[in-house]
Order: C-alpha cells, then sequence, then structure tokens
C-alpha cells in the first residue's frame, strides 16, 4: 500500500550543516540540517582533524559525510561547499 515504504538510511551519506564555532581546543561545533525546525537543530562535536581547512570558519556551510558501518552516527569528513551545494 502506498505510504507503507520503509524509510532506510544508506551505509554512508552526506548531511547539509553549518560551522558554528570552535568551543573547544581541537574540536569544531557544527549545526546539523541547519533551517530545518525552529532553532532546536541537533548540533555535532567534529575532531578538527576531520575538517578541511578551509571549512573552520564560522558560518561556513559543510557537507558531513557520514559512515555507519563505523559507528550509529560516525563522521568521517566535513567539506565546504557554496551556496549551490556544490563541493568547493
Amino acid at each position: 500500500m502506498p505510504g507503507d515504504e520503509i524509510f532506510t538510511v544508506p551505509q554512508i551519506f552526506e548531511a547539509p550543516g553549518r560551522v558554528f564555532a570552535c568551543l573547544v581546543n581541537e574540536e569544531l561545533t557544527v549545526v546539523m540540517w541547519p533551517g530545518v525546525g525552529m532553532g532546536g537543530e541537533p548540533h555535532w562535536i567534529i575532531p578538527m582533524h576531520l575538517v578541511d581547512f578551509d571549512a573552520r570558519l564560522p558560518n561556513t556551510e559543510v557537507l558531513v559525510t557520514v559512515d555507519r558501518s563505523q559507528g550509529p552516527w560516525s563522521v568521517t569528513h566535513v567539506r565546504r561547499v557554496n551556496s549551490n551545494r556544490e563541493v568547493i
């Protein structure tokens, strides 16, 4: 029946985010899925070595690569994107 489909999350996927700040040494806070909801967006603390150098400034739009085979929400890479969601 329509609507009975089960949504499955792929093993490796990319999620949009926006860099908030570096609040703790060697860790970057990223707001995930910005603009969805009313200010209650989840934020992830990501180790700095996983983030490209040009994606570390506040308010930078990023794509966060998640590999679920390494853990439920295991981040493997963070890359900067432009306004069209194209990797720079």
